[in-house]
């Protein structure tokens, strides 16, 4: 077999685009130097291709275009049976969206899932899955272009392609995946369960009161509590918050207002803000549309 290689060392403009065709029996293995960069893989065949990820094995068999995001860590070789056209996106997710604070390192971590999210469900057909198709040849049509002008219409594009993802995913949860099998869950534990079974009862959770709760000082409880949530506290208690508010919003018949005063908002305007910040639609609009999914 012959073997086509790609030394991934450094990302120009913060990405490197690459696109190629292979043979029968051709492999394409990119080597990585760069252990966070992702790959955005888009694949176009006659007959079938073998799709090597880590010890993974995929065979795809398709005359349509195919998309499969490659995680950061991860290696993939792509086999062929037959002429395969394909277009590869390599990019590092701090390159494209600027993470200077703890509010950013918490989006770093959900963008992160909902690609990890995307990663697992590539296979899957319908409109949403095209119209991911669509915006990945967009991002291949601009990065074939190599220009650094272009590098904010691909950021837009990337986040574009997150919304999709967000949208097709719907209840995967939008906070990071959390080990509750960690020494800093388990002594966090009593105060995640207060805060869930006060959070409504409760306008302010009391930091005072967590601390004694757990038996932890301040800063050991906000030390533990932001490395395994990436959020603050109040961060966490409003993430909360607006997902029994779309609950709400989706399995009843209560206004929006009541809604937010319900859960301690005495500004509708800050709890909208809020709202659209989590979901990206305002909450009025969501109960209009009832069937719409949000994550």
């Amino acid at each position: 077999m012959k073997k086509k290689n790609l030394d991934i060392l450094n990302l120009k403009n913060g990405y490197l685009y690459n696109h190629g065709y292979l043979k029968d029996d051709e492999i394409y293995s990119p080597t990585y130097f760069n252990k966070n960069i992702f790959c955005l893989l888009k694949i176009k065949t006659a007959g079938k291709v073998k799709l090597k990820i880590n010890d993974d094995v995929h065979f795809i068999k398709t005359e349509k275009s195919f998309t499969v995001l490659i995680m950061k860590g991860q290696t993939f070789s792509l086999i062929s049976s037959k002429k395969v056209e394909f277009w590869a996106f390599f990019f590092e997710i701090n390159d494209f969206f600027k993470f200077k604070n703890s509010i950013d390192r918490m989006k770093l971590k959900i963008v992160e899932y909902y690609f990890y999210s995307f990663s697992s469900f590539y296979k899957q057909e319908g409109q949403t899955y095209k119209a991911i198709n669509n915006i990945t040849q967009s991002i291949m049509d601009l990065a074939s272009l190599n220009l650094p002008d272009y590098v904010l219409d691909i950021e837009h594009l990337l986040w574009d392609l997150l919304l999709l993802i967000e949208k097709e995913m719907f209840y995967i949860g939008y906070h990071p995946i959390i080990d509750n099998k960690s020494t800093d869950y388990k002594d966090l534990e009593p105060a995640i369960e207060y805060i869930e079974k006060n959070i409504i009862s409760e306008n302010v959770i009391n930091l005072d009161k967590l601390c004694e709760i757990t038996s932890l000082s301040k800063a050991s409880f906000m030390r533990k509590f932001k490395k395994l949530f990436i959020y603050t506290p109040v961060e966490f208690v409003n993430v909360k918050k607006m997902e029994i508010a779309k609950n709400l919003i989706q399995t009843t018949n209560d206004s929006i207002t009541d809604i937010a005063f319900k859960l301690g908002y005495s500004n509708l305007i800050t709890f909208e803000r809020n709202f659209k910040k989590i979901y990206k639609v305002n909450p009025s609009y969501l109960r209009v549309n009832l069937n719409m999914k949000v994550s």
